[in-house]
């Protein structure tokens, strides 16, 4: 089963202290890259929060954001800092007498201080809120996974359909090789033949001719081996679930070597059209894969 990394989740619940709402979207990535965004009287479960996600989720940019409703309790007690309070208005009233300008400090400009209320946590409180949000972030999860699995399928689907035309083009191909062989070996007897002919007594020549056709003319490992890929990719791609994206792109390299090896190794023009038909196939699959977790 195969999943994609693009995705998006939503859910919400409501319960006598208030409501909870998160949203998770995923992009494609190379590695997880997790950002959570909270509000601030939640920061203290951000740790929980990235923990839950990266148990379930292994590759892809996911954002996490998270906004809540008060209808009762808050997971914060909120207290003025009145010995900052005092001392910032003692100082304003010391510019008032030195600058001799009169204006009155009020409550809209002691809210603006830094630090001008002081935040501490309410421990029965913030128990029974982050139960609510894990409870909503794994709604959220799932809601995601499942798009995840039903992007994943359609992926799968054009997958199989590009490896059976991967077979049929390498079955063309097997067919063409001893043809192929046979060709490049009458091309080297007649340049034996021609070397024999003008008396040319060279065997190093010989050797090396014969050194390079066999090199040249056998194709039957890299098709033996572009076959086992095909077979590992379809394995891999009905496996049980794991992230297998790595270890599809890895494969993926490797039919491609093969292939250009085929192509250059044969020489033949049908052999040639063949091979950019593969390499076609092997391209629509890399830019697919690049979205699977």
């Amino acid at each position: 089963m195969l999943n994609s990394m693009t995705a998006y989740g939503r859910a919400e619940i409501k319960s006598p202290l208030g409501m909870i709402t998160v949203e998770v979207q995923s992009l494609n990535r190379k590695f997880l890259d997790l950002a959570v965004l909270l509000p601030k009287e939640f920061s203290s479960f951000e740790t929980k929060v990235r923990q839950r996600v990266s148990s379930g989720v292994k590759r892809g940019k996911v954002s996490v954001k998270v906004s809540v409703q008060y209808t009762g309790e808050t997971p914060v007690s909120v207290k003025p800092n009145l010995p900052l309070a005092r001392q910032i208005k003692d100082a304003w009233e010391l510019m008032e007498k030195d600058l001799h300008i009169a204006c009155e400090i009020d409550l809209n400009v002691l809210a603006q201080m830094p630090d001008i209320f002081q935040f501490s946590s309410e421990k029965e409180s913030e128990g029974k809120w982050e139960q609510l949000l894990l409870e909503t972030l794994d709604k959220a999860l799932q809601d995601a996974v499942n798009m995840r699995k039903q992007e994943g399928a359609a992926i799968k689907q054009d997958f199989e359909g590009r490896l059976s035309n991967l077979g049929k083009f390498l079955t063309e191909v097997s067919a063409l090789a001893p043809e192929v062989r046979e060709r490049n070996r009458e091309k080297l007897r007649q340049t034996l033949s021609e070397v024999m002919e003008e008396g040319d007594e060279l065997e190093e020549r010989l050797l090396r001719e014969a050194c390079l056709f066999a090199e040249k003319v056998d194709i039957e490992e890299e098709i033996t081996r572009l076959s086992s890929h095909l077979e590992q990719f379809g394995s891999k791609m009905n496996g049980n679930g794991e992230p297998v994206g790595k270890t599809l792109e890895f494969i993926l390299q490797e039919m491609q070597r093969e292939v250009n090896t085929i192509g250059s190794k044969a020489q033949d023009l049908r052999v040639a059209a063949l091979v950019v038909e593969m390499k076609t196939e092997i391209e629509r699959i890399r830019e697919q894969v690049q979205n699977v977790e």
